[in-house]
């Protein structure tokens, strides 16, 4: 008569310890983990649940190739309930983030950023804001300059183009010109990918035709 939770083992490692080892991903090895962890936003969103700390180390790299998105203990719940305790709890980075550009706690479009930022570690292997050191909330608070982020195209790999305007989208502080919903998000990204499987298939289609060229000479 007791109760209990069961949880996945998820052997593996978090996002931040893993591009220690690795440095950085290429976009071919980014993108599906960040479709994954899109999904899985989408689905919690769609439960009523925003994350409310998107972060390198709340997000699981499972040994055989799948992110996993985890820690929902800041999360907000929006049912009837309305639980306050839960909705006055974020993280500095949220805090900030929501207070320059006015945005209300709990606001999903925070989650989307931030799940942006979490793109743009991938595949540069640096954070977009430096962690601070000090314990000091306010002076954390005061640190976080959303617009000293250096942007993802003056990086050296630099992805596509339009893979550059789908991240710094989901990154903006302005609320008007981000995505509004993580459908939105994965939508283009999925359109992305399936463009990016074409020319692909076109390379190869190419090469082989050169390869068979040189066979008849």
């Amino acid at each position: 008569r007791r109760y209990y939770m069961i949880m996945e083992f998820v052997e593996g490692s978090n996002l931040r310890d893993f591009l220690r080892i690795r440095g950085r991903l290429s976009p071919t090895e980014a993108l599906p983990l960040m479709l994954g962890l899109a999904k899985a936003l989408k689905y919690s969103l769609e439960q009523g649940v925003t994350h409310r700390d998107i972060k390198a180390t709340n997000i699981l790299i499972a040994s055989h190739g799948q992110a996993k998105l985890v820690d929902f203990g800041l999360a907000t719940i929006d049912d009837d309930r309305k639980m306050a305790a839960a909705h006055g709890q974020r993280t500095v980075d949220y805090s900030a983030l929501e207070r320059t550009c006015g945005s209300p706690k709990g606001d999903p479009r925070s989650d989307i950023y931030f799940l942006g930022c979490v793109y743009y570690q991938m595949l540069t292997g640096k954070a977009a804001m430096a962690e601070t050191e000090t314990k000091d909330m306010l002076q954390k608070m005061l640190k976080r300059s959303f617009g000293a982020i250096k942007p993802l195209s003056e990086h050296q790999h630099a992805p596509d183009p339009e893979l550059v305007r789908i991240i710094e989208k989901m990154m903006t502080v302005d609320l008007r010109n981000r995505y509004q919903t993580i459908e939105g998000v994965i939508d283009d990204l999925e359109a992305f990918a399936a463009r990016d499987e074409e020319g692909g298939q076109r390379k190869a289609a190419a090469k082989d035709e050169e390869i068979g060229l040189d066979h008849a000479s």
